[in-house]
Parts: structure tokens; C-alpha cells; sequence
């Protein structure tokens, strides 16, 4: 006799990060403080989202170095539900 294990899945979520209203915030934030103020923000766009896009490649990469505490524990109590279920 074969006894399979079923393992609840995780809901379905939109996992989606939609840079198009938050990217000429940050560009403007970044080039704010920077010496380059006095030009528009909006050329710096794509530096800005290729230096996100590194920054995701880094975190997968290494996620404890960008993991706050908070999020750690979010991630512990997750697995001690799931463990627990």
C-alpha cells in the first residue's frame, strides 16, 4: 500500500513588484542628495532600475544579508505554522 503526503500549499498571491510609479521616486530621492540635482531625474530611470535589478540578484544571492530582523521572524513563525499543521 502506498500512502502519499499532501502539503498545503501557500495562497496564491500577486508576487508582481510593479516599478512604474515607485522608480521616478526613488531616482528623484537618490539624485536629490547627489551632485547631479540640478539635472532631471528622469534620465537616471534606467541606472536606477538596472542598480535595483542588482540589488535582487544580491538578495537572492545572500538573502540573510538583507533580511531585517522582522522579516526573519516572519519567515520562523511561517515554518513553525506549517510544521505545526
Amino acid at each position: 500500500m502506498t500512502q502519499s503526503i499532501t502539503t498545503p500549499k501557500a495562497p496564491k498571491t500577486n508576487r508582481t513588484i510593479d516599478l512604474t510609479d515607485s522608480l521616478p521616486d526613488i531616482t528623484s530621492n537618490i539624485i536629490h542628495d547627489s551632485e547631479h540635482y540640478q539635472l532631471p531625474s528622469d534620465i537616471f530611470e534606467d541606472d536606477v532600475f538596472q542598480a535595483l535589478n542588482d540589488l535582487i540578484d544580491d538578495f537572492a544571492i545572500n538573502p540573510e544579508k538583507y533580511l531585517k530582523p522582522h522579516h526573519q521572524q516572519h519567515l520562523d513563525v511561517t515554518a513553525q505554522q506549517y510544521l505545526n499543521s
